[in-house]
């Protein structure tokens, strides 16, 4: 999807946890050691090639390598437990214990194998898992699973050909799957298909009303498809920039320039550059009344596409700084998913972009930053680290100016003393699913409220 989400797309864990089936019983004589087996093993295989149509030694022989693989399955060496059930289901193909054994050992190394992020040879095995019970829903649910968590890597990667054949090849065994068809619907909208995307994820709300985010895409693409029906599109790099019309063009291609000017400097700092598609839309200025995705205090906007309006980003330095501040939402979406607190985000978006900033602006957020200090209105750290976008909507633009101005300052303080490297090391670890907290101490060798403390010593000139 991971995680979906590379993806950044988000990984939703109840489609994608492979399932298990029960362990197949099975009965052999526990005085039968390994030696005595193979001992007999050999004395039979003798006599076959003596009596090749004797019924009642293959079925001997099946019968022992079953009593092997069993043994070994115990100790979970499920490779040997396969290579001898494989040969008991050469002598008695029709045996069902057999069939079930060599089935569940397939399941178990495939589940083996994905934990190890070894995804192409677990599907490998799942299929033959899959083919010698056709009927097991529970396998073919894995399998589809399996594939599933595959198309998503691709997708990540920026291999959308790709992940649109293991898509095709997941729909044989995952039908009723909701993450199939958001999947679906996400490579549609990379390629401009909002048709598709639509019919897709619609069925994935059918097969799952609760599906998370897929109303709120649906509601954006609708709005996408009336606001961009008659826009220009071009591509450089790694962008595909969407804008009104010729006119506009020349916006565009100084947006193009810049775009991948963030690309290598914002990748340098956090050694990321992403391979996948990254949709960038130009505004016409008087189209704000017909969409709600800019707030009145954002000057751009990053929600699986970097959203600029044209009149926002009119001149050099504010449309680098624009341009790289929403740049860097897209590193950290690649990095974290939605997993990184927003003073992160937004502080590390606004560090990036300060390098842009007009003098007379950092002087306003110093200053801004020395009388919240003073005053003692400063975002405390539970405050900081809890808040979410959906919380600007009760803040008074001043409150909001401060909250920008403060995780910028917190996130320079975090580079300072520790690194780009050990931020991005933080959010890739909340990204794979770590809890925060612990995250930070891990990565930053101390409590982030501690860290919080020194930034506020800092601030206000008393370092220790």
């Amino acid at each position: 999807m991971k995680s979906i989400r590379k993806i950044h797309f988000l990984k939703i864990l109840p489609y994608l946890m492979l399932l298990i089936f029960f362990y197949p019983s099975v009965s052999c004589f526990s005085a039968e050691t390994e030696n005595r087996i193979e001992e007999k093993i050999g004395v039979l295989l003798d006599k076959l090639q003596r009596v090749p149509d004797d019924r009642r030694i293959t079925q001997e022989l099946g019968y022992l390598y079953h009593c092997k693989a069993s043994s070994h399955a115990a100790s979970g060496e499920w490779q040997s437990a396969i290579d001898d059930e494989e040969e008991a289901y050469k002598y008695v193909p029709s045996e069902p214990a057999v069939t079930s054994a060599l089935a569940y050992y397939y399941n178990e190394k495939a589940l083996e194998l994905y934990a190890q992020k070894k995804l192409r040879p677990a599907i490998e095995d799942l299929k033959r898992a899959v083919e010698l019970q056709p009927d097991k829903k529970l396998l073919r649910k894995n399998l589809g699973s399996l594939y599933l968590n595959y198309a998503e890597e691709k997708y990540n990667n920026g291999e959308y050909e790709y992940c649109g054949n293991l898509l095709t090849e997941a729909e044989r065994y995952a039908r009723d799957n909701a993450y199939l068809y958001f999947l679906k619907g996400e490579l549609s909208l990379v390629r401009d298909n909002y048709f598709d995307a639509k019919k897709n994820w619609e069925q994935a709300l059918k097969i799952d009303p609760s599906f998370p985010g897929v109303k709120e895409k649906l509601k954006k693409i609708l709005q996408d498809e009336k606001l961009e029906s008659h826009f220009s599109a071009t591509r450089t790099g790694n962008f595909r920039i969407k804008f009104e019309g010729v006119e506009d063009r020349d916006t565009a291609e100084k947006a193009a320039d810049v775009l991948r000017q963030a690309y290598r400097d914002v990748g340098r700092d956090l050694d990321h550059f992403p391979r996948t598609l990254i949709p960038v839309i130009i505004y016409p200025d008087d189209i704000r009344g017909e969409t709600d995705y800019f707030p009145d205090w954002a000057a751009g906007t990053y929600d699986g596409k970097i959203r600029l309006m044209k009149k926002n980003i009119s001149n050099g330095p504010e449309m680098k700084s624009i341009i790289f501040h929403e740049y860097t939402h897209v590193i950290v979406y690649e990095l974290a998913k939605t997993r990184a607190p927003l003073w992160l985000n937004e502080g590390l978006a606004g560090l990036e972009a300060s390098r842009f900033r007009r003098a007379a602006v950092i002087k306003e957020r110093e200053k801004l930053l020395r009388e919240a200090a003073k005053n003692k209105s400063l975002f405390s750290f539970q405050e900081l680290s809890s808040l979410r976008p959906e919380g600007f909507k009760h803040m008074s633009r001043k409150r909001i100016e401060l909250f920008y101005a403060q995780s910028e300052s917190y996130v320079a303080f975090l580079e300072d003393k520790f690194s780009f490297y050990n931020i991005k090391k933080y959010l890739l670890a909340v990204g794979g699913g770590r809890d925060r907290e612990a995250a930070f101490k891990a990565v930053f060798s101390r409590d982030e409220a501690e860290i919080f403390r020194l930034w506020q010593n800092h601030l206000t000139g008393e370092i220790i």
